[in-house]
């Protein structure tokens, strides 16, 4: 069965020549056959040995299977002409695609070869994560190609679904077309849910339903909230998640409130719109349910709730909480503050007001420049927040100087703060390397900041995050100048766009060959789990050190 699925899917290169759809109907049909009895056997080794989630993974994915062959054999009912011939550009084209790979996988699944491999394969919480987040992206790539999804009229790829399923779930905003202005109102809900599930986090969700279901967290479930979210208290992760979500909700409900007095009263399904684009701003996913984005007029005063939403979204839920906890107990000198608190804020809003102020200079030193002094201050105010890993657009960026597009893209790889839905390398991060920069420069042998030490193993895992970055970034780029027929700035400014999970774009997104939206995703997806996590999906667990060797001189600078 599977050279059978490997035949179908290298049919699909001759899809458009007569007589070839007829032939994937045949091996279509034989899957489907085989299939069944899986699915029976499945079904019959359910009921025996009890509940097992691989097998309800597996039964889940073969029925998924049957759907869209069902859909490909479906189009039979226009005539005969069309069971024989397949367009390039037909919708049946992604039912049959993702039918073959899904087949494959099915059947792979159950080869003595490949489930002696997996049971050799230690499944660590960061593995786990991934698992998580790419059966989502199967689920939501499968609905997302429906014909009631988007309009019918514009057939919808594969590559194109998965590459906006993975924007949505990585809370990035980087998408192919306009969804706002393809996608139906269900589409638009169906985004809507990757979204929220990718802001608040897959396994911020199923951690919670554990606790709700069982008290308390495994001690993998806790393990898997420690490596997302760097949590620190391994006995705090239920209390902890249990806070963002409710925080999320309380937080998303008053910004939708706000933006839904903005829109004009004559626009259709207002309160859907201020909804999404108050989930879509705090989780920092750059995604608008209207078309052309923020640069549509109608979003002309809406633009400043996102912003707070973008803010209070990408500010970390550990900040959120201690100025609660202050506000409360009316202590609101910042004094006594954690040194989390103070280098947050501090970094946070003086990228703010200092990358407003870089643009609103860059923009206006500009001969060709069209806008007035205020547009300008109003743009660079509100692009020093979405740049931060949100991605609204107000202006096409491709209008902006090569000068304010260097700063937009500082921006993005610093990004939000730790414990947030943004992403880039963090706040805090780009902070203590200051720190100890400073540290060094001053001559001290420690690394102070307000009052405290920072530790060795922090500074080293933010000079981790930078390198990691760095070299993601570098390979990445040199892997789509070579694939892609784009120039290096634009590919450069997409590649740092996805991996902090931003996705502002200077119009290459849609110019991308195949090839190149799947090395995006898998950018995008490795910036929303984060790079120090996706390394340890490859080695597996930490080593243990149980010694130190003495100390060595190293010559360096």
């Amino acid at each position: 069965m599977l050279p059978l699925c490997l035949l179908i899917l290298g049919a699909e290169f001759f899809s458009h020549l007569s007589g070839v759809p007829l032939v994937q109907d045949l091996g279509g049909v034989l899957l489907v056959i085989s299939l069944i009895r899986l699915l029976l056997n499945q079904w019959g080794s359910l009921q025996k040995e009890g509940q097992d989630d691989a097998v309800v993974l597996r039964i889940v994915g073969i029925l998924g299977t049957l759907l869209l062959w069902s859909l490909w054999f479906s189009r039979w009912r226009n005539g005969w002409d069309a069971g024989f011939t397949s367009p390039i550009l037909s919708q049946d084209r992604a039912y049959v695609q993702l039918a073959a790979i899904l087949s494959f996988v099915n059947f792979a699944s159950v080869h003595p070869f490949l489930q002696a491999g997996w049971s050799i394969l230690e499944l660590t919480p960061g593995r786990k994560i991934l698992g998580l987040y790419l059966v989502a992206c199967i689920a939501g790539t499968a609905f997302l190609i429906m014909p009631w999804t988007h309009r019918p009229e514009n057939p919808l790829s594969l590559i194109d679904a998965l590459f906006i399923t993975v924007s949505a779930l990585s809370v990035t905003g980087l998408a192919p077309i306009d969804v706002g202005q393809e996608f139906t109102p269900l589409g638009l809900l169906t985004l809507l849910g990757l979204i929220q599930l990718g802001g608040l986090g897959i396994v911020v969700i199923s951690a919670l339903v554990a606790s709700v279901t069982r008290k308390r967290l495994s001690l993998t479930d806790s393990q898997m909230g420690l490596e997302l979210y760097d949590i620190p208290a391994m006995g705090g992760v239920s209390a902890f998640l249990k806070k963002v979500v409710i925080t999320t909700i309380v937080l998303e409900a008053m910004g939708a409130l706000a933006i839904y007095f903005t829109i004009p009263a004559e626009v259709e399904d207002r309160m859907f719109h201020s909804v999404f684009h108050s989930i879509s701003a705090f989780c920092n996913a750059g995604f608008s349910s209207l078309p052309s984005n923020l640069e549509n007029p109608l979003t002309r005063w809406a633009r400043w709730p996102i912003a707070v939403l973008i803010v209070l979204g990408g500010i970390g839920f550990p900040v959120i909480f201690e100025v609660l906890q202050r506000w409360k107990k009316k202590h609101l000198s910042l004094l006594n503050a954690s040194p989390h608190l103070i280098l947050t804020l501090s970094i946070s809003f003086g990228l703010l007001f200092v990358g407003a102020t870089a643009l609103f200079l860059t923009e206006s030193a500009r001969p060709e420049q069209l806008m007035g002094a205020m547009q300008r201050l109003e743009e660079g105010f509100f692009y020093s927040i979405s740049a931060r890993t949100a991605g609204f657009n107000l202006t096409p960026l491709v209008q902006f100087g090569v000068g304010s597009q260097l700063i937009i893209v500082l921006l993005m790889v610093v990004g939000g703060s730790p414990l947030s839905t943004a992403g880039g390398i963090k706040t805090t991060t780009a902070g203590l390397i200051l720190v100890s920069v400073w540290s060094f420069l001053r001559g001290r042998t420690w690394v102070q900041f307000h009052r405290r030490e920072v530790s060795p193993l922090t500074l080293q895992k933010s000079i981790t995050v930078v390198v990691l970055y760095a070299v993601v970034v570098s390979i990445a780029l040199l892997i789509l100048i070579v694939t892609e027929s784009q120039e290096a700035w634009p590919l450069t400014f997409e590649v740092i766009s996805a991996l902090s999970t931003t996705g502002l774009s200077l119009g290459v997104t849609s110019e991308l060959t195949p090839f190149g939206k799947l090395l995006i995703s898998g950018i995008m997806l490795t910036g929303r789990i984060g790079l120090v996590t996706m390394i340890l999906v490859g080695l597996g667990k930490a080593e243990e050190q149980r010694y130190r060797y003495p100390v060595g001189h190293f010559f360096a600078g």
